[in-house]
């Protein structure tokens, strides 16, 4: 599973997807992943002269990149992999891999130790 999102073959399966609970300006302090990729989008539309969406509510599709989180439908940057891999798959499997006295970063990980 990590070498498949690691090659992108898995890439379809890694869009978040969030509600958006309030307007977009009303979050000021603290500005979530999937509120930065509403803004871009909404910046986006603006800048094509599409209407604008999400400024109400709804939903938001987006990807974690390089550059942080973009919406799915306007991905400018590569897919921040790591993140998926970290955040999403290492969890899941350290709470499995711990009854074999072992974790995913120990079975992928690519530098061999000296003892």
């Amino acid at each position: 599973m990590v070498d498949d999102v690691q090659q992108g073959n898995r890439d379809d399966q890694l869009v978040l997807r969030r509600r958006m609970r309030r307007k977009i300006d009303d979050y000021v302090k603290n500005v979530p992943p999937h509120v930065r990729a509403a803004r871009l989008a909404r910046d986006i539309r603006q800048s094509r002269g599409l209407p604008t969406t999400l400024e109400t509510g709804g939903w938001i599709e987006y990807l974690m990149t390089v550059s942080g989180p973009e919406p799915r439908q306007y991905i400018a940057s590569p897919i921040d992999y790591d993140f998926y891999v970290e955040r999403q798959l290492s969890p899941i499997a350290d709470a499995i891999l711990s009854f074999k006295s072992t974790s995913l970063g120990e079975i992928t990980d690519r530098q061999m130790s000296l003892f």
